[in-house]
Protein backbone atom coordinates (compact mmCIF):
# COMPACT_ATOMS: atom_id res chain seq x y z
CA UNK A 1 0.00 0.00 0.00
CA UNK A 2 0.90 3.38 -0.95
CA UNK A 3 0.86 6.89 1.35
CA UNK A 4 1.63 10.25 0.24
CA UNK A 5 1.07 14.06 1.60
CA UNK A 6 2.87 16.86 1.45
CA UNK A 7 5.66 16.04 3.91
CA UNK A 8 5.83 12.24 3.47
CA UNK A 9 5.25 9.18 1.21
CA UNK A 10 5.75 5.28 1.64
CA UNK A 11 6.41 3.40 -1.40
CA UNK A 12 8.22 0.34 -2.17
CA UNK A 13 11.01 1.67 -1.48
CA UNK A 14 10.81 2.79 1.96
CA UNK A 15 9.80 5.97 3.36
CA UNK A 16 10.51 9.47 1.80
CA UNK A 17 10.58 12.34 4.51
CA UNK A 18 10.08 15.92 2.25
CA UNK A 19 12.68 19.00 3.13
CA UNK A 20 14.05 16.88 5.62
CA UNK A 21 17.89 18.04 5.24
CA UNK A 22 19.18 21.65 6.53
CA UNK A 23 19.05 22.64 2.90
CA UNK A 24 15.23 21.00 2.45
CA UNK A 25 16.32 17.61 0.78
CA UNK A 26 14.66 15.30 1.07
CA UNK A 27 15.43 11.87 2.87
CA UNK A 28 14.38 8.32 1.92
CA UNK A 29 15.01 5.55 4.63
CA UNK A 30 14.57 2.05 3.51
CA UNK A 31 12.39 -0.31 5.49
CA UNK A 32 15.50 -2.53 6.42
CA UNK A 33 17.37 0.43 8.08
CA UNK A 34 14.48 0.80 10.43
CA UNK A 35 15.19 -1.14 14.02
CA UNK A 36 11.86 0.35 15.67
CA UNK A 37 9.02 2.77 14.76
CA UNK A 38 7.75 5.02 18.03
CA UNK A 39 4.33 6.81 17.68
CA UNK A 40 4.20 9.93 19.81
CA UNK A 41 1.65 12.41 20.79
CA UNK A 42 3.03 15.71 19.52
CA UNK A 43 1.77 17.86 22.73
CA UNK A 44 2.25 21.81 22.81
CA UNK A 45 6.09 22.50 22.05
CA UNK A 46 6.48 19.32 19.24
CA UNK A 47 3.39 20.78 17.19
CA UNK A 48 4.91 24.13 17.03
CA UNK A 49 8.05 22.88 16.10
CA UNK A 50 8.91 23.95 11.75
CA UNK A 51 11.80 21.93 11.37
CA UNK A 52 14.79 20.23 13.40
CA UNK A 53 15.31 19.04 17.13
CA UNK A 54 12.06 18.08 18.79
CA UNK A 55 10.48 16.55 21.79
CA UNK A 56 10.28 12.79 22.30
CA UNK A 57 13.05 9.64 22.37
CA UNK A 58 15.25 11.53 24.48
CA UNK A 59 15.59 14.36 22.56
CA UNK A 60 16.97 12.93 19.91
CA UNK A 61 13.87 13.43 17.16
CA UNK A 62 14.57 15.43 13.78
CA UNK A 63 12.06 16.61 12.05
CA UNK A 64 11.83 17.44 8.59
CA UNK A 65 9.75 21.33 7.26
CA UNK A 66 6.04 21.11 7.82
CA UNK A 67 4.34 24.04 8.58
CA UNK A 68 1.05 22.41 9.18
CA UNK A 69 2.12 20.58 12.35
CA UNK A 70 0.38 22.55 14.42
CA UNK A 71 -2.37 21.00 13.35
CA UNK A 72 -1.53 17.37 13.90
CA UNK A 73 -1.43 15.59 16.98
CA UNK A 74 0.50 12.71 15.99
CA UNK A 75 4.56 11.76 15.29
CA UNK A 76 6.38 8.45 13.88
CA UNK A 77 10.13 8.28 14.55
CA UNK A 78 11.73 5.76 13.50
CA UNK A 79 15.58 4.38 14.88
CA UNK A 80 17.88 3.81 12.49
CA UNK A 81 20.46 3.22 14.26
CA UNK A 82 21.96 6.81 14.49
CA UNK A 83 22.07 9.61 17.06
CA UNK A 84 19.30 11.43 15.38
CA UNK A 85 15.68 9.58 14.78
CA UNK A 86 13.60 10.74 11.58
CA UNK A 87 10.51 11.98 13.05
CA UNK A 88 7.43 12.76 10.85
CA UNK A 89 3.71 14.62 11.62
CA UNK A 90 1.44 12.48 8.63
CA UNK A 91 -1.86 13.96 7.80
CA UNK A 92 -3.70 11.15 7.62
CA UNK A 93 -1.67 9.21 10.47
CA UNK A 94 -3.85 5.67 10.81
CA UNK A 95 -2.90 5.50 6.30
CA UNK A 96 0.36 6.23 7.49
CA UNK A 97 0.73 3.27 9.58
CA UNK A 98 -1.35 0.94 7.52
CA UNK A 99 0.89 1.77 4.36
CA UNK A 100 4.19 0.88 6.67
CA UNK A 101 4.76 -2.85 6.02
CA UNK A 102 3.90 -5.76 8.77
CA UNK A 103 6.92 -5.80 9.66
CA UNK A 104 7.12 -2.56 11.19
CA UNK A 105 3.79 -3.01 12.55
CA UNK A 106 5.02 -5.00 15.45
CA UNK A 107 7.72 -2.36 16.58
Amino acid sequence: MRYEDTTVSVDGDGITIEHYGILGSPRTISFDAVMSVTVSNLGILGRWRLVGWGPGSGGRNWYGWDRARHSKATAYSFDVNRFWRPTVTPTDPESFLVSLPRSLDSC
